[in-house]
């Protein structure tokens, strides 16, 4: 009995003034995670803690399998999250098309038609503007650069025009293409 009591006296003493106060182990906040204690209670618990558990790689892959919102997880590691992943994430009451509506109106497309040959391709503009500084890259790899496109003219380009980084010219089938210019983006799979 005098053995249980000494148990409980000893598991019931503070931690010695040097040693930081830790909120709670991996397995723990993998817990508070999977059993969904909201993502504000869990990085307000571990603001409240002097010390938190270290992370290696393999305990980032866990908690992220677990569920846990990369914010628990960037405090865990003592960072905070980049601003671009924080604005990336939609607000409240919008949805993700809403951004990609944005993102498309900001670049707008062109009125282009792109029409595949055995040895050319032809690329017309169907709009009444003129284009300029396009470039255009084939298989997302082979690239050809055109100064401009007038209003409803048509541009046939030989296929071994396009040419990687190498300056290896492409002779092969096109099966998408991109084309980036002044005044917006097109793109097509052939």
């Amino acid at each position: 009995m005098i053995a249980l009591f000494s148990l409980f006296m000893a598991c019931s003493e503070e931690p010695a003034p040097d040693e930081p106060k830790t909120c709670c182990t991996l397995a723990e906040v993998e817990e508070m995670c999977t059993s969904g204690v909201s993502e504000a209670l869990i990085l307000s618990t571990l603001e409240a803690a002097e010390a938190t558990p270290e992370l290696g790689a393999q305990d980032v892959i866990a908690l992220n399998s677990a569920g846990c919102p990369d914010a628990v997880i960037a405090a865990l590691q003592g960072v905070d999250l980049p601003a671009e992943e924080e604005e990336a994430a939609p607000a409240e009451g919008s949805s993700s098309e809403a951004g990609v509506k944005k993102a498309e109106e900001e670049i707008p497309l062109l009125s282009m038609q792109v029409v595949q040959g055995s040895r050319m391709i032809d690329v017309k503009n169907t709009s009444k503007t003129r284009y300029s500084n396009l470039t255009m890259t084939v298989n997302g790899q082979y690239t050809y650069k055109l100064p401009k496109l007038d209003a409803y003219d048509t541009d046939s380009i030989r296929k071994g025009s396009f040419k990687d980084g190498n300056g290896t010219k492409f002779n092969g089938t096109i099966k998408k293409i991109y084309i980036r210019a002044d005044q917006g983006h097109f793109s097509q799979n052939l």
